[in-house]
């Protein structure tokens, strides 16, 4: 029997995105069939020429906060897509392309040993890039400060902003201890497990407005 033709509302291509992550394999291939199962009211067909021809051209980036969890689980599991993907149903393989090569960047930077943000002419962090950088600096200040191995007095060239953010995160480090407490860090660390990704980014984002009450804007940096 032909199923008649059917509106695809705001909740449907929610869900059709939401299968789509779901029965996906790797390598880019989209189960259909599985997909269909799912929704009674459409055919394969139809789900295939809806997504690629309509949903595929408007598919969504990474917000800041996706971006801000996808470092944290990039440093945690390296840029493995396999593992890194699950975490992120709604997102095609082919959205990870560039979201991936940003985060990368920005761990080059953040794992070098001196931060040459300013002076550095063969690579520019975009005012994006930058800002998350920054942001991922001090939400993972004390844990990975031993990645990082800063002289302020060999630093010259770097801003007034990055010195004192550099004398601080030395000194928290000096002294053993953090300004994020450590329950705040392992609370980020368990709200993947527990509560799934979605916790993880409203942990993110809570943390950011706090440092930005207590620090003034990150943004500004």
């Amino acid at each position: 029997m032909k199923r008649e033709y059917k509106k695809w509302t705001e909740d449907d291509k929610n869900k059709l995105l939401f299968l789509i992550g779901k029965n996906q394999n790797y390598n880019g291939k989209i189960y259909w069939d599985l997909v269909q199962k799912q929704l009674p009211d459409r055919t394969a067909a139809q789900c295939k020429y809806y997504y690629k021809n309509i949903l595929k051209q408007k598919e969504e980036l990474f917000t800041p906060s996706e971006m801000i969890a996808l470092y944290f689980l990039m440093f945690k599991y390296g840029p493995n897509l396999s593992v890194l993907k699950p975490y992120f149903p709604n997102k095609t393989k082919s959205s990870f392309e560039l979201p991936l090569e940003q985060v990368n960047q920005c761990r080059i930077f953040y794992t070098s040993v001196f931060l040459k943000l300013s002076l550095d002419e063969e690579v520019k962090l975009s005012q994006f890039e930058h800002r998350l950088l920054i942001v991922i600096l001090r939400l993972t200040q004390y844990r990975y400060w031993l990645y990082l191995n800063p002289n302020i007095n060999q630093m010259p060239e770097y801003s007034p902003e990055l010195k004192k953010l550099i004398t601080n995160l030395n000194m928290d480090r000096l002294l053993k201890r953090t300004t994020l407490h450590e329950v705040e860090i392992f609370q980020i660390e368990r709200a993947e497990e527990l509560f799934g990704i979605q916790k993880l980014f409203s942990k993110i984002e809570m943390l950011e407005k706090w440092y930005a009450e207590a620090y003034g804007d990150i943004g500004n940096i």
